[in-house]
């Protein structure tokens, strides 16, 4: 799971975006393409997890951990 927070949108005081630089990018904008698709990748993991029998329980915790990380991606 993701434990360091996704600083996209977000700048530091010297106007650098140390996500989008890190990942050899020129602006946010193909970054933030590409997390949507891997969001919505990850959001196929309910149905897989079913199929392997996963709890429910934990199903619903990652879930709901993905949205939230997904929330602060987006702010």
């Amino acid at each position: 799971m993701l434990n360091t927070p996704l600083h996209v949108k977000r700048k530091f005081s010297d106007g650098s975006n140390t996500l989008v630089e890190q990942a050899g990018f020129s602006s946010v904008t193909p970054l933030i393409n590409m997390l949507e698709e891997i969001y919505d990748e990850t959001c196929r993991f309910h149905s897989i997890a079913k199929e392997l029998g996963i709890d429910k329980t934990l199903v619903t915790i990652i879930e709901q951990h993905r949205e939230q990380k997904w929330a602060e991606l987006k702010i």
